[in-house]
């Protein structure tokens, strides 16, 4: 019998372990470098993008909401501009805006509540009025801004 109670507080004891190693890796960060999915559609976007914020900017755990920025060449041929998190798949997809913030810049407010510490890799697309876009580019020409939640 002992034998048996010990095999039964074996797997109960394994089955814990397996449940907070899944707990623990539901809201982590995306890993610094994903592949870039490309969107379907034309590339070859009348309209260029560059994020606000420089490569590896840092936000505060402390603070509501912080802010992805992303300044375009003419906006008035801009039809929105998307931003993902991690890659362009559709279950990616973190926000759409139509319209301009101020003057050339669109922005994401991003919730910071309950995120966990680390980095987290952005991607946006500057839409022209022809459906044809552009990726964002970061402060070193590279086609994602990675932020850290800190």
């Amino acid at each position: 019998m002992k034998g048996k109670n010990i095999l039964q507080i074996g797997a109960v004891v394994v089955l814990v372990i397996i449940g907070l190693v899944i707990g623990m890796n539901r809201h982590k960060p995306s890993p610094a470098i994903q592949p870039i999915l490309t969107p379907t559609g034309n590339p070859t976007g009348l309209v260029s993008g560059t994020f606000v914020q420089p490569e590896n900017s840092a936000w505060p755990k402390t603070q509501s909401t912080g802010y992805i920025g992303v300044n375009v060449s003419d906006v008035t041929k801009v039809d929105k501009v998307v931003w993902y998190l991690g890659n362009t798949q559709p279950q990616s997809l973190k926000y759409t805006e139509n319209n301009p913030s101020v003057g050339d810049l669109f922005q994401y407010d991003w919730n910071l509540k309950g995120l966990t510490a680390g980095k987290y890799h952005w991607i946006a697309l500057v839409y022209d009025d022809s459906g044809n876009y552009q990726l964002v580019k970061n402060s070193a020409g590279n086609p994602y801004d990675d932020m850290t939640v800190d």
